[in-house]
């Protein structure tokens, strides 16, 4: 969020997302690792890792990863056999680990993830849930005024969370976290550690944090009183504050077009590592988005036990709405808490 005075009223819900990820189609990639399909893509990284595959260390295969990598293969995308999704991480939380070694020139062989784009659950696939509305009665038709890219991308997770094993998306819904890591859904004690470990940059920021956690579940509120028994499903606000978050800390895109990534949104952040890219298949012409092990441009061997990463910054990030979407300010963004406030939003 870049503007001012009115900006810590609608700090959840700003004009540009801190993962600014465009993904477009990138031949590059295509000529660098010398394959034009994704199906060669994943063959292309087992062969590159085959003599590795017998180190990969001992962890129980959760079955939400199982299901979500299943999936993933089954629409035409690849991960790599030695990637596992855990709720421990080296950062701390869920992400995904190695459990194999994975040599630089592997690395620079092909990427560890590959998605079709059509898995993604978007705001575009949000609108087709909402767009019956304008049917029903005169006074839902305002729905896209009223709601937000953001929220209607929110409105969508909720709803096919409830649908359960029946939901298209089921085994990526099962993969998101129970509580979303936004500053807004911090407890107290949680909220004061991680201002305080931020330093005296962070002067007011109680006050930001509570005005956003207020219009979150203002938002939520009005969004079930208004829309909730014309959707599927018994929604409550509870829902779709748990939704707002997941879309809030993980969705890429700008306002009013963004979207969720299965498996790559699972990666957490660090500096210097890629973002997603893009490629178009030419066989068959599908989107796939993409994760390679890189950091700082260049290829990044990885260890059993080794975190992947992706970044989710894009040039000029605020560190307050940084914070209240991420629940942290990473270091590349620290420095701007020392400048004037003016300054910062500036940067």
């Amino acid at each position: 969020m870049r503007n001012t005075a009115s900006a810590t009223a609608r700090a959840p819900f700003p004009s540009a997302k801190p993962r600014n990820v465009v993904l477009l189609c990138n031949y590059d990639v295509q000529r660098r690792i010398g394959v034009r399909t994704a199906k060669s893509i994943g063959q292309a990284l087992l062969e590159a890792t085959a003599e590795t595959r017998d180190a990969v260390v001992p962890l129980p295969l959760p079955d939400v990863d199982a299901a979500l990598r299943a999936w993933i293969q089954l629409h035409g995308g690849s991960v790599w056999n030695g990637l596992r999704v855990t709720d421990n991480a080296p950062c701390g939380c869920r992400g995904v680990i190695a459990t194999a070694p994975l040599p630089a020139e592997a690395a620079r062989t092909a990427p560890l993830i590959v998605v079709p784009e059509r898995l993604y659950m978007t705001s575009d696939d949000a609108r087709q849930l909402l767009q019956p509305l304008e049917a029903k009665r005169f006074s839902l038709s305002f729905w896209r005024e009223d709601l937000p890219g953001a929220v209607q991308l929110a409105v969508l997770l909720a709803v096919e969370r409830q649908r359960g094993d029946d939901s298209f998306w089921a085994p990526y819904v099962r993969s998101l976290p129970a509580s979303p890591p936004c500053a807004w859904a911090l407890t107290d004690a949680e909220l004061s550690r991680a201002l305080a470990a931020l330093g005296p940059g962070t002067a007011g920021w109680e006050r930001a944090v509570a005005a956003a956690r207020r219009s979150v579940y203002q938002r939520a509120e009005q969004t079930v009183q208004r829309y909730g028994r014309h959707l599927p499903g018994e929604l409550s606000a509870d829902d779709v504050v748990w939704a707002m978050g997941q879309v809030l800390s993980r969705s890429f895109g700008r306002e009013p077009d963004v979207a969720l990534a299965p498996y790559i949104d699972l990666c957490n952040h660090r500096h210097g590592a890629p973002r997603p890219g893009g490629f178009v298949d030419e066989q068959d012409g599908v989107s796939y988005a993409f994760v390679e092990s890189s950091s700082f441009g260049e290829p990044r061997a990885l260890l059993a036990g080794d975190e992947v990463y992706v970044s989710y910054i894009a040039a000029g990030g605020d560190p307050l709405s940084t914070f209240l979407n991420l629940g942290f300010v990473p270091p590349e963004l620290q420095p701007l808490l020392l400048l004037p406030g003016a300054e910062r939003r500036r940067g």
